[in-house]
């Protein structure tokens, strides 16, 4: 009998539900944090966004230096690590 696959645990970054789910966590986000990442995409700051795979987004921001930028979409919900000295968000 022929194995049964198991539905991922994980979505895709590139559905719309999962768009909508990051901007919805985003905007979770305290007002001044949230304003400097407006403020950092305006003043084009931010240096690259790819998703490399299904379930994360990679990028790097130019703060005081460059920082890597990671977003993680496991099990439906967005978490977040970079190498900027908050280490997330």
């Amino acid at each position: 009998m022929a194995k049964k696959e198991k539905p991922p645990i994980v979505f895709s970054v590139r559905t719309p539900e999962a768009l909508k789910s990051l901007d919805a966590w985003l905007r979770s986000f305290d007002s001044e944090t949230y304003q400097r990442g407006e403020d950092y995409f305006a003043e084009d700051r931010v240096l690259e966004v790819y998703a490399a795979a299904d379930h994360f987004v990679e990028g790097s921001v130019e703060g005081t230096q460059e920082y890597d930028v990671t977003l993680f979409l496991t099990r439906g919900k967005w978490t977040s690590a970079c190498s900027c000295p908050l280490g997330r968000d």
